[in-house]
């Protein structure tokens, strides 16, 4: 038995969230600081509503499209975050349905 990972990609929202509108909002806070304390300049920030799943559905969709590998091809998906989508059913198994990965799929 072994395992391959054929394919990898990945989505951004579109909203982005600057160090700039930080201190906008915590005057106190300069981008600097901000910066020197975490590493980050920038935060893409998910829209009203949108899921972790729905992340992991346009990342996957993105990948297909790249045509580094195809749904049918996929044995198993982890799906693994903080925030699930719904604590039932498992969001693994909103997504495989969603991409339409094979029944057999492990999810």
């Amino acid at each position: 038995m072994r395992a391959v990972l054929s394919g990898v990609d990945f989505y951004l929202p579109e909203k982005i969230i600057t160090n700039e509108d930080l201190q906008a909002e915590f005057p106190d806070w300069s981008v600097e600081k901000i910066e020197k304390k975490t590493g980050i300049r920038q935060r893409h920030i998910a829209a009203e509503g949108e899921t972790a799943g729905d992340l992991v559905i346009a990342a996957a969709r993105k990948m297909f499209q790249g045509g580094r590998c195809v749904p049918g091809q996929i044995d198993f998906l982890l799906f693994c975050t903080q925030t699930p989508d719904y604590l039932l059913p498992a969001t693994a198994c909103l997504i495989q349905h969603e991409l339409g990965l094979p029944k057999s799929c492990g999810a």
